[in-house]
């Protein structure tokens, strides 16, 4: 039988195993729609969902916790998720915001992505593929806004 060796610094230690969890702000005034995607989102173990039923409640949120995404419907009574979108763009914030939306496919792409949406996805569909896609496109919207941000500081240096 081989045994593995394992060699360490004194004091370091690595936990390869661990993911770290993304935190998602998920924006619908659906309540139960908001309550299915929890579910979902955090059986996968990678993902820590906090949800709003409106932009100002999602507001609010964010001046109590910090949240790596955000994942918005934009058809809303009030302020939708592109008045928010473009509302965070104006403000500097560059935190990656996706649209996760069941109305106008093309047209709310187009807009989605002039506003500066990091991504669109269509709620339609078989939830299996409708889930997978959201949570893959958070978990590369992430990884990717860190690598820019980690590139910046580096050229900062």
């Amino acid at each position: 039988m081989i045994k593995p060796v394992v060699e360490s610094l004194p004091g370091a230690i690595v936990d390869l195993t661990e993911e770290t969890l993304i935190r998602v702000l998920h924006v619908d005034d659906d309540s139960d729609f908001l309550n299915t995607a929890k579910q979902i989102l955090e059986m996968q173990s990678s993902f820590q969902v906090e949800t709003a039923r409106s932009v100002e409640e999602a507001k609010d949120k964010m001046k109590e916790k910090t949240f790596d995404v955000i994942a918005s419907d934009y058809v809303m009574p009030g302020e939708n998720g592109f008045d928010f979108l473009k509302e965070l763009r104006d403000s500097g914030s560059n935190i990656p915001f996706i649209i996760f939306t069941g109305k106008g496919r093309e047209e709310a792409a187009i807009k989605a992505l002039n506003l500066v949406a990091d991504r669109y996805f269509n709620k339609l569909g078989h939830p299996e593929t409708v889930y997978g896609e959201l949570a893959h496109g958070i978990k590369t919207t992430v990884k990717s806004k860190e690598a820019e941000q980690a590139l910046k500081e580096s050229e900062e240096k």
